[in-house]
């Protein structure tokens, strides 16, 4: 691969717990990997106590019951998103650490995630068209941070 991004949560205790909550814990890990032509995010659940938070219904002491989390991915354009089923908001969420087998390790999930990309340029050989003004994503995050394809008519000066 050319380009890889780990980010990797350790321990991470669920939101509204008491202070003994804070034994109860996830590790868990997520990793982009291109060539820039074909992307792929693979997820490594290490382990997984608790499965929701307070806000969504858990306990404080162990983040159990109410509705489990959300287990999946966008790809942030406005354009594409995945929710991970059977696992996703359900009880099978526990089972994440021991499924996936990808590369014959349990608790590895693999996606392919590419896509075709507008390149954020003119486009020369459509001058005349009428082509619209594209903006992918058509919002962001207000405190800024959110790249911006934009495609459209090369524009005369």
């Amino acid at each position: 691969p050319k380009h890889v991004i780990i980010a990797t949560w350790k321990n991470v205790t669920f939101a509204g717990g008491i202070s003994q909550a804070m034994r109860t814990t996830n590790t868990f890990q997520a990793v982009i990997v291109t060539d820039e032509v074909r992307t792929y995010a693979i997820f490594n659940y290490e382990h997984m106590d608790w499965t929701t938070h307070t806000e969504a219904g858990g306990d404080t002491t162990e983040g159990q019951g109410g509705i489990p989390a959300f287990i999946g991915f966008n790809a942030g354009n406005g354009t594409r998103a995945y929710e991970y089923k059977p696992f996703s908001q359900t009880t099978f969420v526990r089972d994440l650490t021991s499924t996936g087998y990808a590369n014959g390790v349990p608790g590895r999930h693999i996606f392919r995630i590419d896509e075709k990309v507008l390149p954020g340029v003119c486009i020369r050989d459509l001058i005349g068209a009428n082509l619209p003004l594209v903006f992918a994503p058509e919002n962001g995050n207000m405190l800024g941070g959110t790249q911006v394809n934009m495609t459209g008519p090369c524009f005369q000066p």
